[in-house]
């Protein structure tokens, strides 16, 4: 059996209408597919190469602003591509969508390292918990200003290569409006627009807590990679001062350990305060200056934590006068109920994580305390519990 069409019904089958649907269909598949592009390339230059450096560096949760920004910066660039292709031929729409966009994800890019690692951190060990373990800083104020306007500002053209993209894909689709290998590669044409704004964000907001790991990372790796009797007048100056600064704990210091940001100067962020835990139960507290390029003296900060939390619970008091060691409420109070004959019989640090020491005790045969010091310059102890 076969059926004829007449003239009519031809003319429903090619309406302009029809043809518009199609194509109003394809620019809102093609956006979504444009704005995920963006956002992966973005995503790996800005972030993917931070959590490079960090986890080769075994800092904490190297990895975690990669995540975060996985579950927030990524959805919403495709979120802009999906609506600036549903604007269809709306451009001043498209236009504010992505300025929109890319001015809050700059807004997040800088606020990630801080109180997104900070909750991220929490999450993951709830020693941290009720405290900010990287606190947002005045500087950081200004950089959040530079990578909206940075964003807004690659945000304009990237509206506009979406609107041509869009439509050379469409001239090289199939007849049913459907994107071909060809269309596809239209999508790529914002890549350098990408790579400009990850770099610039990467440098912006990562970078300055990275150096200081990737430093420290480097003076450790060498002082177990290399023999302790070098000619270091034949040394370039960097790897020199790199050799020179883990000279001291060559013999005590094991293969295997995590790095923590534990301070970071609040007006310029040049200096910083890295810990290292060991897995042999070493943790050195070491100094870097000038964004991680030269690192100062490090010292045990195991014995220095135990004889200040030893001296806090016998005496109430700090063990030095005028020095960057504070008490807080909650702990004074802790202390003020207890015993004054009770007799501290070891003590030691069991936890790590952020910039929170954990340090426990024994109190006789009264029971277990444990006190969390938080911080470098001042060390804070914020709190304690038991026996």
């Amino acid at each position: 059996m076969s059926t004829e069409l007449n003239g009519t019904e031809l003319e429903w089958y090619a309406t302009p209408e029809t043809s518009e649907e199609r194509k109003r269909a394809f620019e809102s598949a093609f956006g979504w597919r444009y704005g995920l592009v963006f956002g992966l390339v973005l995503l790996f230059t800005c972030w993917g190469q931070d959590a490079w450096v960090l986890v080769t560096s075994s800092a904490e949760l190297g990895w975690g602003k990669l995540l975060l920004a996985a579950i927030t910066v990524l959805p919403l660039l495709v979120l802009a591509g999906w609506l600036a292709g549903r604007a269809y031929s709306s451009n001043p729409t498209k236009l504010v969508l992505w300025i929109i966009t890319s001015g809050a994800s700059g807004w997040i890019a800088v606020h990630l390292p801080f109180q997104g690692m900070s909750w991220l951190t929490s999450m993951f060990d709830s020693t941290v918990q009720g405290v900010t373990v990287f606190p947002f800083v005045e500087d950081a104020t200004f950089m959040v200003v530079i990578a909206i306007v940075v964003g807004v500002v690659i945000a304009i053209p990237a509206a506009l290569v979406q609107v041509l993209a869009t439509q050379w894909a469409w001239d090289r689709s199939t007849e049913q409006g459907q994107i071909t290998f060809t269309s596809t590669l239209f999508l790529f044409l914002a890549l350098p627009l990408a790579l400009l704004l990850g770099l610039f964000w990467d440098g912006t907001a990562n970078y300055n807590l990275r150096a200081p790991i990737q430093r420290s990372g480097l003076v450790f790796q060498m002082a177990l990679s290399t023999p302790p009797d070098l000619d270091m007048t034949k040394m370039p100056q960097d790897e020199m001062m790199t050799y020179v600064a883990g000279l001291p704990w060559r013999g005590r210091i094991s293969s295997h350990y995590t790095q923590y940001i534990a301070y970071y100067d609040p007006e310029t962020m040049q200096q910083a305060t890295v810990d290292i835990a060991f897995d042999n139960g070493l943790i050195l507290r070491c100094q870097l200056v000038q964004f991680g390029r030269f690192m100062g003296g490090c010292f045990d900060l195991g014995d220095e934590a135990a004889v200040l939390v030893s001296q806090f619970i016998q005496t109430g008091k700090t063990p030095c006068k005028d020095c960057s060691v504070q008490i807080g409420q909650q702990a004074a109070a802790w202390r003020a109920k207890l015993r004054s004959d009770s007799v501290l019989v070891q003590i030691q640090v069991t936890h790590h994580a952020g910039s929170v020491l954990l340090v426990q005790g024994q109190l006789g045969s009264e029971g277990r305390v444990q006190c969390r010091l938080v911080g470098a310059q001042p060390v804070v102890i914020h709190d304690c519990s038991g026996p």
